[in-house]
């Protein structure tokens, strides 16, 4: 009876110590991305980039990050053979979309980013439609989110010409911390089952990027 009270408790301990770990990791990329969206808008704000040189540096991430999705979802089988053709199908259109010349006005970047966005939400539904591999769906909602919230960024920049650096900046990014630290409680005080769920994720994770997106789409 001792020994079998032991390894249970282990194996408790072992699925604590892989909850902690998850948990730790998805925060972790919230902050990164909290970090790398101030970078890119100071960034423009200061002059230090042109808006049309960080749209394709920004679709050339996506370039690269759509075959590593793309690769992933074929090679874990997790798919049946329905959503299969459909996420290849707006695959290929995010690719094509991707590979559009560079917009230097305003009207032709609202076009490439209203179709860039389409097709990221589609490839985002498709795939969270999965009750499996919770790590990667989790990956690649929070680019996609990053991408959109950058793509937002850069609107402003194509409208207004200039961005301005805003005092208010430094406050939102006070309440983007907090946010994170408070989504950060909820994941560990919840069951273990919570963020094994990835619409539980998916809540939270959509939670920390509206406050980003606030803070730094302005």
């Amino acid at each position: 009876m001792f020994h079998f009270c032991l390894k249970l408790k282990n194996n408790k301990t072992m699925e604590t110590t892989k909850e902690t770990f998850a948990i730790d990791k998805f925060i972790q990329r919230l902050r990164d991305a909290q970090v790398e969206i101030e970078e890119f808008r100071v960034q423009l704000a200061l002059g230090k980039a042109e808006a049309k040189d960080k749209f394709e540096e920004l679709k050339h991430f996506l370039q690269k990050f759509i075959v590593e999705v793309e690769n992933y979802f074929y090679q874990a089988g997790v798919l049946d053979a329905d959503k299969k053709l459909n996420l290849q199908k707006a695959i290929d259109e995010l690719k094509v979309q991707l590979n559009i010349g560079i917009a230097d006005a305003k009207d032709m970047y609202a076009e490439q980013k209203k179709n860039i966005e389409k097709y990221l939400n589609e490839i985002e539904t498709l795939i969270a439609s999965d009750e499996r591999v919770l790590e990667m769906k989790e990956k690649v909602l929070s680019e996609f989110e990053k991408a959109k919230i950058k793509l937002e960024i850069l609107q402003l920049q194509f409208s207004l010409g200039k961005l301005e650096v805003k005092d208010e900046i430094h406050k939102y990014s006070k309440e983007v911390s907090q946010t994170i630290e408070d989504i950060e409680s909820v994941l560990k005080s919840k069951s273990d089952d919570y963020t094994a769920k990835f619409e539980n994720v998916q809540s939270e994770l959509r939670k920390a990027y509206i406050h980003i997106k606030k803070a730094f789409a302005v």
